[in-house]
């Protein structure tokens, strides 16, 4: 699937789709944004990377995934 939709866009609280499926512990979604080259720099409004949510959440599949990305 080849998008045109920016998948960094943030929310209001400054979130991306990363952080988001970090924090759900999706590994399909994680995957599927790495392939479509979202940022894992990209840090939320309270200074959190997607690896950081992940850590946060305790979903250390999502955390191993995105650091070993």
């Amino acid at each position: 699937m080849s998008s045109h939709v920016d998948v960094n866009v943030k929310d209001r609280s400054g979130r991306t789709a990363m952080h988001a499926a970090a924090a759900a512990g999706n590994v399909q979604v994680v995957k599927f944004l790495l392939k479509e080259s979202a940022s894992l720099e990209e840090r939320d409004g309270y200074g959190k990377t997607a690896v950081e949510e992940a850590e946060r959440c305790r979903r250390q599949e999502v955390a191993e995934l995105l650091r070993d990305h």
